[in-house]
């Protein structure tokens, strides 16, 4: 049996919609955030996608930099948004 992996987008979105320390409206923000990357991601060499990326990783580090407390979604962010920049070359 193959093992399945799980797509990066969905183990961010579990761990901001699971982050007690979001606002509501951050919470929202970020998963709009998490979609553009998720979009972007189907065409990184686009220069439309690589902006609407770019925007969105400034977005997550405004979101994520704003949490108080060193929690999971702040180290798993802190792992993968430079991840995020190597790959669109930003």
């Amino acid at each position: 049996m193959k093992a399945k992996t799980v797509p990066v987008n969905f183990v961010l979105q579990a761990e901001i919609k699971a982050d007690p320390n979001l606002s509501e409206d951050d919470t929202e923000d970020a998963l709009e955030q998490v979609k553009d990357l998720a979009e972007a991601a189907k065409s990184p060499n686009d220069a439309e996608m690589k902006n609407k990326a770019k925007k969105a990783d400034r977005m997550l580090g405004r979101i994520i930099s704003a949490v108080l407390q060193a929690t999971k979604l702040l180290e798993f962010c802190n792992n993968l948004l430079p991840l995020i920049t190597k790959v669109f070359g930003f």
